[in-house]
């Protein structure tokens, strides 16, 4: 995993730490950057390094095949990982990895987000449904969607996502608490991860 200390003017990293995965993809970070989770594609891993501290060896767990996306509850107590080839939604403790619940939950679970204290979202690729969990990993509501939902910005001061979607190249906006889709825009060919910027 690389870090850069000052992004807009580094012209290459200015630290590194392993993370002992294979095919290293994403990660969640917590709030205060001491703790990150790397999925490994290749190694079927979660690491959890510390970001600051290369002589701290990476802690490695396996939650299911193919873990793609995480990210951690509000308490930061619990990692929810999306284990593609599993088809499984599963809940590891933070600080030691291990595997505190696992549910199938069918399809193939591409990204995964913390709404609140109580829920998740969770995007399906092969479902083509935006689906709401409680923390527990039980399925509340599900929104079937016009195109292949890839990733997911979350509003920072309303209730809306903006979902990006494959096979029609346009990002929906789906309003959280009527949990239907308002309105869309064009966003060019194979839209996936974006980001919300502050209006001018």
């Amino acid at each position: 995993m690389l870090g850069f200390d000052t992004p807009a003017t580094d012209q290459a990293p200015t630290r590194a730490v392993p993370t002992h995965g294979v095919k290293t993809h994403l990660f969640a970070l917590s709030r205060d950057g001491e703790r990150a989770y790397v999925t490994g594609l290749l190694s079927h891993t979660v690491s959890l390094v510390h970001p600051h501290d290369a002589s701290v060896p990476p802690l490695l767990a396996t939650p299911g095949q193919l873990p793609e996306s995480s990210c951690l509850s509000r308490d930061e107590k619990t990692l929810f990982v999306g284990a593609r080839k599993s088809s499984s939604l599963v809940a590891m403790d933070a600080r030691t990895l291990k595997v505190r619940r696992s549910r199938k939950i069918g399809g193939d679970p591409l990204r995964v987000y913390t709404l609140d204290d109580e829920r998740l979202l969770v995007t399906d690729i092969v479902a083509n449904t935006l689906t709401v969990f409680s923390t527990d990993l039980r399925p509340l509501r599900s929104l079937q969607l016009d195109g292949t939902p890839s990733a997911v910005s979350l509003h920072p001061g309303r209730p809306l996502a903006y979902v990006s979607q494959l096979g029609t190249n346009r990002v929906a906006v789906v309003d959280l608490d009527r949990f239907t889709v308002v309105g869309d825009f064009a966003a060019g060919l194979e839209p996936d991860s974006s980001v919300l910027l502050p209006g001018a």
